[in-house]
């Protein structure tokens, strides 16, 4: 199904698509123009399977042919975007080096080949799991830079000739004057959804826990005036710890994680320096001893990550503690609803028991999401968006949308761009809004790319229509004229 960019995306003439592709060649275009065609490939194939291309007309191939395209580069942009993140990188280099932990524990209990394969295996998966942690810093650094671009005046003392400095002064403070609003505005609305992410799921395990409660109240009145007892103290304790998943406290808590992250930025820009600088050092004066060996050794973490990782530390153990005095914590310890249901749980038919226990792991579920947003995922997000990463993403989309070539802007004439736009342009926009909202609601990176494909490719289709049916066709009026006149000049004759 692979054809050229921008013939499928567009298609109206091959012939004015060759030449503008020939302006474009060795340009940035072509870096994303080939994993565009590469997924298009694998989505185009897989389409034809289940809608074999011979059952297909031309108008349905073509609608095909330009929603794959549009959500094509939407992956591939948005793949840029989140390989340009923090939370992508960070959580590969989680996965490896529970790979390598694995592997380390299987090589100690066999001494035989496979063993020493599964020791190096440890080495390999170590190693990168540190490299990955480590290719973070590039990430900070770039955001970073931006936000220091966008909301830090310059004074340009380097240059030393006034007339010329004060252009760029005159420059950099209109500049800053209007990114600095926007790069707040973009960091506070992602920073706005991610807190109203985590207040929606504490919501519903909040409702999950009233449900449950109000279903183990309806076994109260089978105990004896002493267990009765002990049932209501027990549940007086569960209420006063689910006061702990109320909006005002998780509100509360989530303005703290600010409030422990005061100093973050300042110490993660002292790190970058001194990093910086020792690096530069280094390459100055020709100087790669050992002491400076390890020191590079000794540095190869996130830097970011490392600042807060005691925070995290704290806050994640708060908040385990917490859910798991009401639901205990699988092993050893009990929670309040474990110690609640021993209480009625001979009193209870089987179905009964059956019943309470799929709705205690429900709410568990529940529970542990929410916690785990809060403590881990909203920590996270929170730690990036200080340093500027959300109006970085969508820099990154901006740049790889105009690199891939999905561009509206090089048709011949008003029609040709707004058919352009309606059935690729628009589509590959919206997809990737979505796939950075999802990213904004904590979730994980795959699912956001995929729920981005998949809206990408339906309004691709969509738009397709729409091109169809409302937007005027210039040959095919002239098309249409032509043959008016034609048949017009036969009557007469």
């Amino acid at each position: 199904m692979t054809q050229d960019l921008n013939y499928r995306l567009y298609s109206p003439n091959f012939g004015a698509m060759a030449s503008f592709r020939a302006k474009q060649k060795n340009s940035v275009s072509q870096i994303l123009t080939k994993p565009i065609d590469k997924v298009e490939n694998v989505v185009g194939d897989a389409v034809d399977v289940f809608v074999p291309a011979d059952k297909q007309n031309e108008e349905q191939k073509k609608s095909n042919k330009n929603a794959i395209r549009a959500g094509s580069a939407m992956l591939v942009v948005g793949g840029l975007v989140a390989l340009l993140n923090p939370k992508f990188l960070s959580k590969w280099s989680a996965k490896l080096k529970v790979a390598a932990a694995k592997a380390g524990n299987k090589a100690k209990q066999d001494n035989s080949a496979w063993g020493k394969t599964l020791k190096f295996g440890e080495t390999v998966f170590d190693k990168t799991g540190n490299f990955l942690n480590y290719s973070n810093n590039f990430n900070s650094v770039k955001d970073e830079f931006f936000k220091w671009l966008c909301t830090d005046k310059k004074t340009f003392k380097k240059i030393k000739w006034e007339p010329l400095r004060k252009v760029f002064t005159t420059i950099d403070s209109a500049f800053v004057k209007v990114m600095k609003g926007v790069h707040e505005w973009i960091t506070k609305t992602f920073d706005k959804i991610s807190k109203s992410t985590v207040i929606r799921k504490y919501k519903k395990a909040n409702s999950s826990m009233n449900s449950f409660n109000e279903t183990l109240l309806q076994y109260r009145s089978r105990l004896n005036t002493e267990e009765q007892k002990a049932f209501d103290k027990k549940l007086k304790e569960i209420k006063n710890i689910q006061e702990f998943l109320n909006e005002s406290k998780v509100s509360e808590r989530l303005a703290n994680q600010e409030t422990l992250m005061a100093d973050f930025e300042q110490k993660t820009v002292s790190k970058i320096k001194e990093y910086g600088g020792n690096a530069w050092d280094s390459v100055r004066h020709l100087n790669f001893g050992k002491d400076k060996q390890q020191y590079f050794r000794d540095n190869m973490k996130f830097w970011a990550g490392d600042i807060l990782a005691p925070t995290k530390e704290q806050i994640s153990a708060e908040g385990k503690r917490t859910v798991e005095s009401l639901v205990g914590n699988g092993k050893s310890q009990k929670g309040a609803y474990d110690e609640l249901y021993e209480l009625i749980e001979s009193h209870l038919k089987p179905e009964e028991k059956s019943v309470i226990k799929s709705a205690s792991k429900k709410l568990e579920q529940k529970l542990r999401s929410a916690n785990k947003s809060e403590c881990l995922e909203y920590f996270d997000k929170k730690r990036d968006l200080i340093l500027g990463s959300a109006p970085t993403d969508i820099l990154t989309a901006v740049i790889g949308i105009i690199g891939s070539g999905i561009a509206i802007g090089m048709a011949d004439n008003k029609e040709d761009r707004v058919s352009r736009a309606v059935s690729g342009g628009i589509p590959v926009i919206a997809g990737l809004g979505v796939s950075m909202g999802m990213t904004a609601m904590l979730v994980s990176g795959v699912k956001g790319l995929l729920a981005g494909f998949a809206s990408t490719i339906a309004l691709g289709k969509l738009g397709s229509y729409i091109d169809k049916k409302f937007i005027p066709k210039p040959n095919k009026i002239a098309n249409t004229e032509t043959q008016t006149d034609k048949t017009k000049e036969i009557k007469n004759a």
